[in-house]
């Protein structure tokens, strides 16, 4: 984002925001370090499918994307 001054979970519930988006997501990331400190803080833990940066996107990380579009945690 343009705003560097904030984490990454500021920065997507800022879009979201903007977007007036009320809808599903799940948020991809390979991460750990930046943003996923303060999820509890924007409620979007659970939004979180965590890919390893070696393997990308796997089968078990689409299962888990399924089921939090499915509303399953």
């Amino acid at each position: 984002p343009p705003d560097r001054h904030i984490t990454k979970s500021q920065a997507l519930i800022k879009w979201i925001n903007e977007q007036s988006y009320t809808g599903n997501f799940v948020i991809f990331d390979d991460d750990l370090r930046e943003g996923y400190q303060k999820t509890n803080d924007f409620d979007i833990k659970n939004r979180f499918v965590f890919v390893s940066s070696k393997y990308g996107i796997i089968d078990d990380d689409l299962d888990k994307a399924k089921n939090i579009l499915k509303g399953i945690y």
